[in-house]
């Protein structure tokens, strides 16, 4: 795994968003004052549960995959 990973993952609702950012490791949940530190690798998933739920995916720019 690289030394600096990179990559966010903002979830689009209709009543706000929740953002996950892996760069600086730490999670903001819209909780007050909760916070996830980990030394483990991480990998992002996203459960689309409802119809017409949108995802907006940033990897940052050494992406392996071209989309």
């Amino acid at each position: 795994m690289p030394e600096n990973p990179y990559f966010e993952v903002k979830i689009v609702e209709k009543k706000g968003d929740i953002s996950i950012g892996l760069a600086n490791k730490r999670m903001p949940l819209d909780t007050a004052n909760l916070f996830v530190n980990s030394a483990v690798y991480l990998f992002p998933c996203v459960s689309l549960a409802k119809p017409g739920t949108k995802i907006e995916v940033n990897f940052g720019p050494d992406f392996k995959y071209k989309f």
